[in-house]
């Protein structure tokens, strides 16, 4: 087992674990046999640790308390090295996504991680109750009426976008930051320091963050997965376009508030900015989309959660760039019909950020901050 285990420990074998482990996609863990295999490919396996297979085996045991302890399953980047050389087919791969899922539903509130995950009906009946919430704020504060210029302002008062951006930011920001908090206390509890003074910790604690953002901004463990250079580019630029768009808004909201003389003319820095990141977003999105279509992700399994997802901010970036392109084609309801799919989609995103794969962004660069401090990494 590996050092994350409870070894030498009598361990829980906890059924109704293993059943929701299944229902979140490790349903091959039952396939294995313990041959090593997918440890012994796997571009990432460090320090002697069984990784992967030490989380294919708490997930046969039901073993609650390895599976939260474990900080293996966001170090790992799911090049599918593993499932695709594994003899018995029982898919390594989705088994660490499934791990990761069912921390995510530990470290949040599990209804909704599991609405979104295994109910097929989940995602599209929250799309729906964001969309109506849109409109029915529009309709509230009078705006829900097509405007006689091309002013977003007019359309959707700065108000509402500002309540509405704020209420979702914040739910979003505090229960992420509660994630990471549970996520860290579990992988954390139990181990020994192995340094002898407070100088030494503090000096680890800082020396592991230059990993720590180079990971955030390069994923550059990715970069070491065989055959997974476009799903790696694709990765970093969907990154950058998300980072970039993020600071846009950050900018238009301090400098700009009451969204004067908004939108933007193509020549405003922030605009550039904004359609630099937009294109960045579109193109990496694209990649990981061509990767998943032909290249080594064939093999996986991709459950329908993870689709929507990925067509939700393909979404989100592809009706930013249509409002630009109607705006400046003079189209007004076009333009309007754009910005809507497109609030509605960021929105939804921001809101329902903690539950979904974009705890990756959030979780994993601290989980790897402390695994190089713990000497893990």
């Amino acid at each position: 087992m590996s050092e994350y285990a409870t070894v030498g420990k009598p361990v829980k074998v906890d059924l109704e674990v293993r059943d929701v482990m299944m229902n979140y996609g490790a349903s091959g863990s039952a396939l294995c046999f313990n041959c090593g295999n997918c440890t012994a490919v796997c571009p990432l396996s460090e320090n002697g640790a069984p990784f992967p297979r030490s989380m294919v085996r708490f997930v046969q045991l039901g073993s609650r308390e390895d599976i939260l302890r474990s900080p293996e399953p966001w170090l790992c980047y799911f090049c599918n090295e593993c499932s695709a050389t594994c003899p018995r087919d029982a898919k390594p791969g989705n088994t660490m996504a499934a791990a990761r899922k069912y921390q995510i539903r530990s470290a949040t509130f599990a209804p909704v991680a599991d609405l979104l995950v295994t109910k097929r009906w989940g995602i599209a009946v929250l799309l729906a109750v964001a969309s109506l919430l849109y409109y029915a704020g529009l309709y509230y504060v009078g705006a829900l009426k097509l405007p006689s210029q091309l002013l977003f302002q007019a359309f959707v008062p700065e108000e509402v976008m500002h309540i509405a951006g704020m209420v979702a930011g914040i739910f979003a920001v505090t229960v992420m930051a509660i994630a990471i908090i549970r996520v860290l206390y579990w992988i954390s509890r139990g181990r020994e320091s192995k340094y002898d003074s407070l100088g030494r910790r503090i000096k680890a604690i800082f020396g592991s963050l230059p990993l720590m953002i180079t990971e955030v901004l390069a994923q550059r463990r990715m970069s070491g997965c065989e055959q997974g250079r476009p799903r790696w580019i694709g990765h970093v630029m969907t990154m950058w376009g998300f980072i970039g768009l993020f600071v846009t808004s950050g900018l238009i909201y301090m400098l700009n508030p009451n969204l004067a003389n908004y939108p933007y003319s193509l020549t405003n820095p922030i605009q550039i900015l904004a359609n630099v990141s937009a294109a960045s977003l579109i193109i990496g999105m694209s990649l990981m989309l061509y990767d998943r279509r032909t290249g080594r992700a064939t093999t996986q399994d991709h459950d329908y959660f993870d689709w929507v997802f990925f067509y939700t901010i393909f979404t989100a970036g592809i009706t930013g760039l249509a409002v630009e392109v109607f705006r400046f084609s003079g189209m007004l309801l076009p333009t309007f019909i754009a910005y809507s799919i497109h609030i509605i989609n960021v929105l939804f995103l921001i809101a329902f950020a903690p539950f979904s794969k974009f705890a990756h962004v959030g979780i994993r660069p601290f989980v790897i901050w402390y695994s190089k401090y713990a000497g893990l990494v």
